[in-house]
């Protein structure tokens, strides 16, 4: 992730795309949404693989997603209405 303090919400270092990939949904209740079929090597994940290794892995480096910070349950407090 890269963050920047002065901003409200964070990005990722990089995406990497599923649907070249063979993965599979897991159930509703479960912790993750999918599991993938193959491991994704690190280099992939670190983006220093540019050979045919990284074919199938499609990168996306520093997309344009925001992320936003969670806000700490305190300064939510403060922000509800006075019943007086």
């Amino acid at each position: 992730m890269v963050d920047e303090p002065s901003k409200p919400y964070r990005r990722p270092a990089r995406l990497i795309g599923m649907s070249g990939l063979k993965y599979r949904s897991m159930l509703m209740r479960s912790q993750v949404d999918f599991a993938m079929e193959h491991t994704v090597p690190d280099a992939v994940l670190q983006g220093s693989v540019e050979d045919a290794m990284s074919t199938p892995f499609l990168k996306l480096e520093r997309p344009g997603v925001r992320i936003v910070k969670s806000v700490p349950t305190a300064t939510l407090d403060r922000t509800s209405v006075d019943p007086a």
